[in-house]
């Protein structure tokens, strides 16, 4: 049978104190090959928070609740991004089956907030140099 968990995201910012409307929550798992798998893509809403998201879970009796080790498909990374704050990962948490996590993310704000990613800072030219045998 198929054992699953919930994931829930809150999104802050000064410590804790002010929540993050219209975070992007990209919550990923490792695939054998070192890719990532995209697993679900969310929102924060105006209380600052995404979910709940019913993920796959650790499985009881050898194979993520014992010293053998976690399942990997049971091991998660999320990557939170908004534009006026710092990128922020959490690498390697796990779902455990019938229980809900929640995950606390507190963002710390940009220097320059107003920068935006998409406008070109510095732009360079390269030479294009000639191909020699």
């Amino acid at each position: 049978t198929q054992h699953t968990g919930t994931l829930e995201v809150w999104v802050t910012t000064s410590r804790a104190q002010l929540p993050v409307e219209g975070a992007s929550v990209a919550v990923t798992r490792p695939e054998q090959d070192g890719q990532k798998q995209l697993i679900a893509l969310l929102i924060t809403d105006e209380s600052g928070r995404a979910g709940p998201l019913t993920l796959p879970a650790a499985v009881e009796g050898g194979d993520g609740l014992t010293p053998g080790g976690p399942r990997p498909d049971a091991i998660y990374t999320l990557r939170v991004e908004h534009p006026n704050y710092e990128l922020v990962e959490v690498n390697n948490f796990q779902i455990f089956p019938g229980i809900t996590s929640i995950q606390q993310i507190d963002l710390i704000p940009l220097a320059n907030p107003s920068w935006d990613r998409g406008e070109v800072s510095e732009e360079i030219t390269a030479e294009i140099q000639p191909y020699e045998e």
